[in-house]
C-alpha cells in the first residue's frame, strides 16, 4: 500500500496543478475502511483549516501523505457508508459547481447496514455528482446482493465496446481506498470558474436518496457509467488517466466541456484532447530536398551528381550538403508529405505497428528533420509541429539521434515536458558516440561511405572528400560528439608527445575541446565556439544535465549494452601543436554505433540511471526492426489504455551469465594498425578462402588518417583462420611504415604487440608487402612473432601446388591491362580458385599487376611477376617482357572532305617493337582535329601533321581537305528574343558554312546587311524601339583557303520589335515611378514578398505615358516588398512584345 501511496499521490499533485491552472478547484480528502472491522471512526474526513475543503493543493497533498496505509482487514471496504457524506450535509458542494469524485481502492465493497450503493448512485446521479473509481480489474464487475456477500458477475479489466462515456486505463490495485471529490462552477471548465474536488479512503451514510436507483447489484463499472465518471486500473499509469480525463472535462466531450474556450470565450467549443506518437529517426534517416523539390538524400541519382563533382580536375567542390563553417546556410530541407518511413524505409517496421495497435489512441506522426544542421532547429521545428496540430499530449519513441533531438526539445521548457507523456528512446547517444567523430576526423563513416561505395561503386578517396564537406561543417554532428559524462566513463585518452607509449587521461572538459580543437580536420566554431557548437549544446541547451531533463518525464531507454564491437575509446596523439587521432578501441559493449553506457546513461559502474530495456547482441539498426522490441514499444505505450493482452510475453534473458559474458568480450580478435607515407589498404581472406569486404560483420576497419605522407588504419578481425594481404598504388621502393599486430584484451585494448616492417625484401632483391595468416586456431602472444613472413605459414594446410603460370609473357604494348593465365589439376577440381592467389611484381616501374592477376607494362624491360597461394604460401614465377621502343614510325599522306573522319595506323619498325602510343601536332588546328588516334577533317585548306610514337621515333604527314560537292542550303528562319541592349537573333548552322551575314529592313523597303560573322548569333543594338524589323541570314564557304567565297540564299525573314527597359524604378511618397517607353503600349509590375519574387502578382497598367501607380492601387499591403517593371506592345502577326524586366526594388510599406 505505502508503495502505491508513494506513486499515485504525485499523480494526484499534477492532476490538481494542472486544473488549478485554469479553474478554481478546492478539494476535499476522506478515508474510508471497514467500518463492520475498524469501527465507524475509521471513515473520517481530513480537515484543513477547520473545513474539509481547501484550494491550496499542498494543503490537500499534505492529507494525502497523512494517509495510513493499513487497516480494513482482507474484506471488502464500507464505500456506501463512506459516500452517504454526500448525501448528509457533512460534505457540501457549492450550488453552481461541477461535481467530481474520485474513489481509490483495492478491494471490492459491502453495504453496511445504512443506504445502499444501487440507492447511493441514483442520488449521485440526480445531484450530478460524477463518480469515477480507480480499482483493481477483478474488481470492475462485482456486485452485493446483501452485506458481507460478494457476487462476481463478470470480470473484465477493459471497457466494453458500447461502454461509450467511460475511459477504461489498464492500471492495477490500491490498499488503503482514497476517494476525491471535486466542484466544477458551471456547464464546462473555463479558467474563471470553480472546482470541488474530494480525495478519500472510504466514505460516510447519506439521507433522503432519490428513488429512481439503478438495478440491485451495481458493480464498479455500473456506478462510473451509470453517473458519468471513468473506470482506471490502479497500479499503473494513474497520472495519464487523471490528466487524459480532465483533457475530457475541458475539450466538451460531455456536459462539462461544453460552453467555453480555454480561454473563457463563451459560444466556442474547446478543442478535443489530442494524443499522437512522434517518431523522431536517427542521424542520416530523414529524406532531404532540395529548393526544386529534388530529393538529394538518398536518390541515387542526385547523390551521384552530388559526389562525381568530387573526381572533376581543376574545380573546387562543394556538396549541397554542406553548411557554412558556423554551420548555418542550409540547402536543403525535409518534406513531411514525401517522407513516410525515412531513407531506406527502414522505420516502417516501426511506424505500420504503431499504427495498427495504437490509432485508436493516438495519431502516429513520422517526424523528419535536417540531420545536417543544428538540433535546436529541429527541437523547434518538433515544438511548432505538435503546438500546429493541437497536441495536448505526445509519445516520444526515437530512434539514434532521435533521442537526442528529444532531449533537446524537453529540454527547451516545462510547457514541452508536460506534454510528453512518456518517451521511448531507442538506442540514443545521449552521452555522445564516437561514431559521430570519426567521419569529421577521417572523412570516413561505415554506414554511408559503406551504403554509398555500395551503390555507386566509387573509390574511398572520393567519398572521404564527400563525406568530409557533408560532416564538416554539420552541427548535429559536433553535438552528438561523445560529452564529459562519456570521457568520465570510458577514459578517452592521448599519447604522450614523447612517449608514444605512455596513456594520459584527457582531465577536464577545458582540456578535451583544446585537444580536438588542436585537430586540423575538425571546426572549433562547432566544438565549443558558438551556440550551435557541442559545448552550447551540452552546457547551455541541456544544462549540463540530459539525465535530469529526462529524469522530469516517464522515460524509457531501449539499447543492446553488449554483443556487437562500438567505438568506445579514441586515443590521440599530441605532437608539435596539434593533435591527431592515433588509434580507436572498439568493444563489445553496445550496439555497434552506441555503447551501452550512453543509451542507458549509466553511471562510473555500468548502472543504468533511468529505466531501460536491454536487448543484446542486436545491432543498431536492428533495433528498431526487431519484433521483440517494437512489442515492447507497443507495450509501454498502451499498458495505461488496455489492449496488451494479446501482445506477447515480455522476452525472458535469451542467453545465460556466462554467455553474455563472452558476448561482451573482444579476446576472440586481434588488431592490426597499419601506418605508412601512402595510402596502404588490407585485404582480407577467410577462412573459406574468398575475399570479403572491410564492412564485413566479422571485421571492424577504421580509417584513423589519410592526410599525404600519413595514412593510418586498423582491423580488428577473429583471431584465427583468416589472413590479411596489403595493398597499394604506390612505389614499393618509395613506401615507409610500420604494420602492428596485437592480440587484445576484454576491452578491446592491446594485450601483446609485434611490429614488422611494411615492405619485406625477397633473397632476389624483390620488394613485396607481408602477408598475415592466423592460425587455424585462436591466436596467442607467443605466435605473433611468427606472422610476419609472406612465405611461411602458421597455418597445418597442404600446399595447392598443382597450378601453373606461364614462365615468361611478352607484352608490346603499354597500358593495356592482360590476364595472367592461370591453369592446372587444382584449377579445373576447383581446389584453388585464380582471384584467391596474390600477385606482386617485382618492378612496378615496368609492370604492374592487380589483386586480380591483370599485369599492365608501364615501360620496356623485364619484370618477374609472383603469383602466391596465401594460405600455403606456395609461389610460382612469370617473367614479362616488354617490348622496346620503336626506332622508326610512318604514316601516309590523307586527302579528305569537310567532315569525314579516319583511323590513324601507324607502322613501326624494327620488327617485334613495341606497339608504342603517338601523340600528334596539327599545324592548323582549324583544318583537323585527332582524338584517340582518330583524324576529324573540319574545313578545307592544306596542313602538315606530326606524329611523335613514345620513345622519341617520329614522323610527318600531309592532310589535304576539300569542300564537299553541291552549293550551300539556305539558314532555317532565324529566331529572336528581346535584351536589354536589342534583338538577340540566333540561328542553326548550315552544313559546309564558314561565315554567316545578317541583313535588316522594313516590309518592302531595300534590307541592309548589318554583319558578317562566323558565330551563329548576333544582337542588334541599333534597333530603334517599337519598329517592326524583318531579319534574315545568308550563309557563305570557299573551296579552300584561297578560293573565292560561296554563298547560298537567304533565309525566311523574321519579324522582331524591340522595347527598352523602363528606367528609373523608383519609391516617391506613396508611388512608384519610373521613366516612360513611348514606343510601348503600356507596363506590367511584378510584386512579391519573396526576394526572388516566385509566387509574385501581375499588374497591367496600360498607356505608354504612364510613369507611375500607387502602392494601395497595386495592393501592396504593409511590410517589406520586392518590384520590377517591364514594357510592352501589342504588334499585329507577332501579339504582345515584352521588354526585359527591370532591376528590382525593395519597398517597405508601413
Amino acid at each position: 500500500m505505502a508503495d502505491d501511496l508513494g506513486r499515485v499521490i504525485p499523480a494526484i499533485d499534477s492532476f490538481l496543478t494542472e486544473l488549478s491552472s485554469r479553474i478554481d478547484v478546492r478539494a476535499a480528502v476522506l478515508e474510508y475502511r471497514d467500518v463492520l472491522e475498524d469501527g465507524p471512526e475509521s471513515t473520517w474526513l481530513h480537515q484543513a483549516g477547520g473545513s474539509p475543503w481547501s484550494s491550496s493543493p499542498q494543503e490537500v497533498l499534505s492529507s494525502l501523505f497523512s494517509i495510513a496505509p493499513y487497516g480494513g482487514g482482507d474484506a471488502p471496504e464500507s464505500l456506501p457508508a463512506a459516500l452517504t457524506a454526500l448525501t448528509n450535509g457533512e460534505l457540501s458542494f457549492r450550488e453552481q459547481a461541477q461535481k467530481l469524485v474520485f474513489v481509490f481502492t483495492d478491494d471490492t465493497y459491502q453495504n453496511t447496514g445504512g443506504p445502499s450503493l444501487d440507492e447511493l448512485a441514483g442520488y449521485l446521479q440526480q445531484s450530478g455528482i460524477r463518480v469515477s473509481v480507480f480499482a483493481d480489474p477483478s474488481t470492475f464487475d462485482a456486485s452485493w446482493e446483501a452485506p458481507g456477500r460478494a457476487i462476481e458477475t463478470q470480470a473484465m479489466a477493459a471497457p466494453q465496446e458500447d461502454d461509450e462515456d467511460l475511459l477504461s486505463f489498464a492500471l492495477s490495485g490500491f490498499e488503503s481506498e482514497s476517494f476525491a471529490s471535486e466542484d466544477l462552477l458551471g456547464e464546462g471548465l473555463a479558467s474563471e470558474e470553480e472546482m470541488d474536488f474530494f480525495f478519500t479512503d472510504d466514505l460516510l451514510a447519506a439521507e433522503d436518496p432519490d428513488p429512481a436507483v439503478p438495478a440491485a447489484g451495481l458493480s464498479y463499472r455500473s456506478l462510473a457509467q451509470s453517473t458519468g465518471g471513468i473506470l482506471a486500473d490502479l497500479s499503473g499509469d494513474v497520472e495519464g488517466s487523471l490528466l487524459t480525463y480532465g483533457s475530457i472535462l475541458f475539450s466538451g466531450e460531455g456536459t462539462l466541456g461544453a460552453g467555453t474556450d480555454e480561454e473563457g470565450k463563451d459560444g466556442e467549443e474547446s478543442p478535443s484532447s489530442k494524443k499522437a506518437i512522434y517518431i523522431l529517426p536517427g542521424s542520416l534517416a530523414s529524406r532531404l530536398y532540395d529548393e526544386q523539390g529534388q530529393e538529394i538524400w538518398l536518390d541515387l541519382d542526385a547523390l551521384m551528381a552530388d559526389i562525381l563533382q568530387y573526381t572533376q580536375e581543376g574545380i573546387v567542390p562543394a556538396s549541397i550538403l554542406k553548411l557554412s563553417p558556423d554551420g548555418t546556410g542550409t540547402r536543403v530541407h525535409v518534406d513531411a508529405a514525401r517522407d513516410l518511413y525515412g531513407v531506406l524505409n527502414n522505420t516502417q517496421p516501426l511506424v505500420e505497428m504503431l499504427k495498427a495497435t495504437c490509432s485508436g489512441v493516438f495519431d502516429v506522426v513520422f517526424f523528419p528533420y535536417n540531420w545536417t544542421a543544428d538540433l535546436n532547429e529541429a527541437a523547434r521545428s518538433l515544438e511548432e509541429d505538435i503546438e500546429a496540430k493541437g497536441y495536448e499530449d505526445v509519445v516520444l519513441v526515437t530512434h539514434s539521434t532521435g533521442g537526442l533531438l528529444a532531449a533537446t526539445y524537453l529540454a527547451k521548457s516545462q510547457e514541452n515536458r508536460d506534454k510528453v507523456e512518456k518517451a521511448i528512446l531507442i538506442a540514443a547517444p545521449l552521452y555522445g558516440t564516437l561514431s559521430a567523430l570519426l567521419p569529421a576526423e577521417t572523412g570516413t563513416r561505415p554506414d554511408l561511405t559503406g551504403t554509398i561505395a555500395m551503390l555507386t561503386g566509387l573509390p574511398s578517396s572520393v567519398l572521404n572528400a564527400w563525406v568530409r564537406d557533408v560532416t564538416g561543417n554539420s552541427p548535429t554532428i559536433y553535438q552528438l560528439f561523445p560529452s564529459w559524462e562519456y570521457l568520465v566513463n570510458t577514459g578517452t585518452v592521448y599519447r604522450d608527445e614523447k612517449d608514444h607509449s605512455l596513456l594520459k587521461p584527457v582531465a577536464s572538459p577545458e582540456q578535451m575541446y583544446a585537444l580536438l580543437n588542436r585537430s586540423r580536420n575538425l571546426n572549433p566554431n562547432l566544438t565549443d565556439g558558438n551556440e550551435r557548437s557541442h559545448a552550447a549544446h551540452r552546457e547551455s541547451v541541456l544544462g549540463g544535465d540530459i539525465l535530469k531533463i529526462l529524469s522530469q518525464v516517464d522515460t524509457l531507454l531501449i539499447g543492446s549494452s553488449i554483443g556487437v564491437p562500438t567505438p568506445a575509446v579514441a586515443i590521440y596523439r599530441d605532437t608539435k601543436g596539434f593533435s591527431s587521432l592515433d588509434e580507436v578501441i572498439y568493444q563489445k559493449k553496445g550496439d555497434g554505433t552506441i555503447l551501452g553506457l550512453s543509451a542507458f546513461l549509466c553511471d562510473a559502474q555500468g548502472v543504468p540511471a533511468l529505466p531501460y530495456l536491454d536487448f543484446p547482441g542486436l545491432g543498431h539498426t536492428a533495433l528498431i526492426g526487431d519484433t521483440r522490441v517494437l512489442t515492447e514499444v507497443v507495450r509501454q505505450i498502451m499498458a495505461p489504455y488496455g489492449g496488451v493482452a494479446d501482445l506477447p510475453a515480455p522476452a525472458e534473458e535469451p542467453y545465460p551469465p556466462e554467455v553474455l559474458q563472452e558476448l561482451s568480450s573482444m579476446e576472440s580478435m586481434v588488431k592490426l594498425v597499419l601506418e605508412s607515407n601512402e595510402e596502404v589498404t588490407p585485404v582480407v581472406v577467410d577462412p573459406n578462402g574468398y575475399t570479403i569486404s572491410l564492412t564485413d560483420a566479422s571485421l571492424v576497419y577504421t580509417v584513423l588518417s589519410t592526410t599525404p605522407g600519413d595514412y593510418r588504419s586498423q582491423l580488428y578481425l577473429p583471431a584465427s583462420g583468416y589472413q590479411v594481404r596489403l595493398q597499394t598504388q604506390a612505389e614499393l621502393s618509395a613506401l615507409k611504415g610500420k604494420v602492428s599486430v596485437s592480440t587484445v584484451d576484454k576491452d578491446g585494448y592491446r594485450s601483446a604487440t609485434s611490429v614488422y616492417r611494411l615492405t619485406e625484401v625477397s633473397p632476389s632483391g624483390g620488394i613485396s608487402l607481408p602477408t598475415f595468416r592466423l592460425p587455424t586456431e585462436a591466436m596467442t602472444a607467443e605466435q605473433l612473432s611468427a606472422l610476419g613472413s609472406s612465405q611461411g605459414t602458421l597455418a597445418a594446410t597442404e600446399p595447392a601446388t598443382g597450378w601453373q603460370i606461364p614462365e615468361t609473357l611478352f607484352l608490346d604494348e603499354l597500358g593495356v591491362a592482360t590476364a595472367l593465365p592461370v591453369s592446372g589439376a587444382d584449377i579445373e577440381s576447383g581446389k584453388l580458385r585464380p582471384e584467391t592467389l596474390f600477385f606482386e611484381s617485382q618492378d612496378e616501374s615496368l609492370v604492374s599487376v592487380d589483386p586480380s592477376g591483370k599485369i599492365v607494362g608501364l615501360a620496356p624491360g623485364t619484370a618477374v611477376v609472383t603469383a602466391t597461394e596465401p594460405l600455403s604460401g606456395y609461389t610460382l614465377s612469370c617473367q614479362v617482357n616488354v617490348a622496346g621502343y620503336p626506332e622508326t614510325v610512318s604514316l601516309a599522306d590523307l586527302r579528305l572532305k569537310t567532315g569525314e573522319t579516319v583511323s590513324l595506323t601507324p607502322s613501326f619498325a624494327p620488327e617485334g617493337a613495341l606497339k608504342a602510343s603517338v601523340t600528334y601536332e596539327v599545324e592548323d588546328p582549324s583544318l583537323a582535329r585527332i582524338e584517340q588516334d582518330v583524324l576529324t577533317a573540319l574545313a578545307p585548306g592544306k596542313t602538315q601533321i606530326r606524329a611523335i610514337a613514345l620513345g622519341g621515333a617520329e614522323t610527318r604527314f600531309t592532310l589535304v581537305v576539300d569542300r564537299p560537292e553541291g552549293n550551300l542550303s539556305k539558314p532555317k528562319k532565324p529566331t529572336y528574343t528581346v535584351t536589354k541592349s536589342g534583338v538577340k537573333l540566333t540561328w542553326k548552322p548550315v552544313a559546309n558554312a564558314d561565315l554567316y551575314q545578317v541583313y535588316r529592313g522594313l516590309p518592302g523597303k531595300k534590307v541592309t546587311r548589318l554583319t558578317t560573322t562566323s558565330d551563329l548569333a548576333f544582337t542588334d543594338a541599333s534597333a530603334e524601339p517599337g519598329v517592326p524589323y524583318e531579319y534574315s541570314v545568308r550563309a557563305k564557304s570557299y573551296k579552300t583557303r584561297e578560293a573565292s567565297y560561296v554563298s547560298g540564299g537567304k533565309s525566311k525573314p523574321t519579324k522582331a520589335v524591340w522595347l527598352p527597359v523602363p528606367q528609373g524604378l523608383a519609391l516617391q511618397g506613396t508611388s512608384l515611378t519610373w521613366e516612360t517607353v513611348p514606343a510601348g503600349d503600356g507596363y506590367e509590375i511584378l510584386f512579391s514578398d519573396q526576394k526572388d519574387l516566385t509566387e509574385g502578382t501581375l499588374v497591367k497598367v496600360k498607356g505608354a505615358g504612364k510613369s507611375k501607380r500607387t502602392l494601395a492601387k497595386l495592393g501592396l499591403t504593409k511590410g517589406t516588398w520586392y518590384v520590377k517593371i517591364r514594357s510592352y506592345k501589342t504588334v499585329p502577326g507577332l501579339g504582345k512584345i515584352r521588354s526585359s524586366w527591370s532591376k528590382k526594388l525593395k519597398v517597405k510599406r508601413k
